[in-house]
């Protein structure tokens, strides 16, 4: 009968050694630590998210809150994210990153009513100096705002406790640029043309979208399937097979 050789006993040995070493010097992910799938090749998109990959707890690093207690939280068997009904006034949390001209925030928000007292919600782009898109229950209207003050307003609906889908579009250039904006149920169609509309002789118009509330009602505020996406002019560049012409010899 032959013995095996030293070498071919500790072989095993060795390889079980070194993969319990390889295990053991791997990161550790942290309990419930999640991030937000890398986005798709598309030089247009800022941010987007439907909080679904999400741990609950402080919101993802894409947002930064100024005021506010904002937090990713469970929702009707998902997650959102949630602005809880205390403090009441003012609440705004900015996503994504800053840019420079014009673009598009997408985003559902549910707000609720309590008798006779109303939230007020809605989203906006360019920081806070820029514009945002905001629905007023109280007065049944859907305005565009920038500074606190109202720039224009048209009349909406509006049901307390049911998704609302809201956009806002700003587009043009440099001393002239339109802010458009948008309201839809959730299960109903986007509107081909804006329900309301603004003009903005502005040089730049520069910061991140945000999304914002005043919980008057007391109730909480969810916000959804939030997208942030940035207006990419046209390439001045020439296309690759262009040709160039020769110089002519002087």
């Amino acid at each position: 009968m032959r013995t095996r050789s030293t070498h071919s006993l500790l072989l095993p040995v060795l390889a079980g050694f070194f993969l319990a070493a390889v295990v053991l010097a791997a990161p550790k992910k942290k309990d419930g630590e999640k991030k937000e799938p890398a986005p798709p090749d598309d030089p247009g998109l800022v941010y987007k998210s439907d909080f679904e990959s999400l741990a609950p707890g402080k919101p993802p690093a894409e947002f930064l809150t100024l005021k506010g207690p904002f937090s990713v939280a469970e929702s009707e068997g998902g997650r959102a994210l949630r602005l809880e009904g205390e403090p009441i006034d003012g609440c705004v949390i900015q996503v994504g990153s800053s840019f420079k001209g014009g673009g598009t925030i997408l985003a559902r928000i549910r707000a609720e009513s309590r008798r006779r007292v109303h939230p007020m919600f809605g989203l906006g782009l360019h920081g806070q100096s820029g514009f945002f898109l905001r629905i007023a229950p109280a007065t049944r209207q859907m305005e565009i705002v920038r500074r606190e003050e109202i720039v224009t307003s048209v009349p909406v609906e509006w049901k307390s406790g049911e998704w609302l889908w809201m956009e806002m579009t700003v587009s043009g250039s440099a001393g002239k640029w339109q802010v458009e904006g948008r309201s839809w149920a959730r299960d109903g169609a986007r509107p081909e043309a804006p329900q309301i509309t603004a003009l903005c002789e502005d040089e730049t118009l520069s910061g991140r979208a945000t999304l914002r509330g005043a919980q008057y009602s007391g109730h909480d505020l969810w916000f959804d399937d939030v997208e942030v996406r940035q207006e990419i002019p046209p390439s001045q560049t020439p296309p690759a097979d262009t040709k160039v012409p020769a110089k002519t010899p002087g």
